[in-house]
């Protein structure tokens, strides 16, 4: 990455408190993060393997905390934190990815890592995040061709796992790790395959058990009182995992109560640590 597109990316100094005329309101929150990091002293470790793509643990002295960073892409959209912030923000970075990947790009020895871009041998799975996260596959030299091919039956072109695929992507790590058995998955997309997991088993569930709607047995001895229909609806849409309201692995009634812990995925995949 050369000194003119570095310089391109300087972000200008943006109020706290109120959103630049000229930013959408995601734009504004990424750059008040930027903002924020620059002005940080953290103490930064690199835990894992790779210069620039590896896992760092990042401390706070004021606060006395610490957290896992995990840069994949000079792209703040695939790197990962585990900060409360991150986990909610929906914007795909944080004060702490931010700290790591200006320190990373202010040394210049490591251009030539940052064009060369995120190269293993072994393939994986991640998770990209922003409003909408998605299951990427990044494939590496191990047997590529024949990756790519099996992977035409889950992820698109784009290679994100397709819509309905969450449970058929046991299958599919599984023929994989015949062609690369160095095969992984990152955590936080392991996480996120089982709750969308959870989120399907729990609206078959309630779909078998509300298959009336508004009208279903159920609600004959749900509570000793007559419900109106009004609440009748309004029960029925927080069982829906579209509706508002309770987290998605729980469900209103004790007797659906799931968790994903009860999907046994952990076994079927080797987490990658960098």
């Amino acid at each position: 990455m050369d000194t003119e597109a570095k310089n391109k990316e300087k972000v200008k100094k943006v109020s706290y408190y109120r959103q630049p005329s000229d930013m959408t309101i995601e734009e504004w929150q990424i750059a008040l993060r930027r903002q924020f990091a620059d002005k940080q002293n953290f103490s930064v470790r690199n835990i894992g393997e790779h210069p620039v793509f590896s896992d760092f643990k990042v401390y706070n002295p004021e606060s006395g905390k610490e957290y896992k960073v995990a840069i994949r892409s000079y792209e703040f959209r695939e790197n990962f934190c585990s900060c409360p912030d991150f986990k909610i923000n929906e914007l795909g970075t944080c004060k702490h990815i931010e700290f790591v990947l200006k320190q990373l790009k202010d040394n210049p020895a490591n251009d030539l890592y940052w064009e060369k871009g995120f190269s293993r041998p072994y393939s994986s799975i991640s998770l990209k995040y922003g409003k909408e996260r998605k299951v990427f596959l990044r494939i590496g030299t191990t047997k590529a061709p024949e990756i790519k091919k099996l992977a035409g039956g889950f992820f698109d072109k784009n290679k994100y796992l397709l819509p309905g695929k969450f449970y058929e992507i046991i299958e599919f790590v599984t023929k994989v790790r015949e062609y690369d058995p160095d095969f992984r998955i990152y955590h936080d997309a392991l996480e996120f395959i089982i709750e969308e997991r959870s989120k399907s088993r729990r609206a078959g569930i309630v779909e078998a058990v509300f298959n009336q709607g508004i009208d279903s047995p159920y609600f004959e001895n749900l509570v000793e009182a007559k419900l109106y229909p009004y609440q009748k609806k309004g029960f029925y849409r927080l069982q829906k995992p579209a509706g508002l309201s309770l987290p998605m692995t729980w469900v209103w009634v004790k007797p659906f109560r799931l968790s994903p812990r009860q999907n046994s995925l952990h076994g079927n995949f080797k987490l990658a640590t960098s």
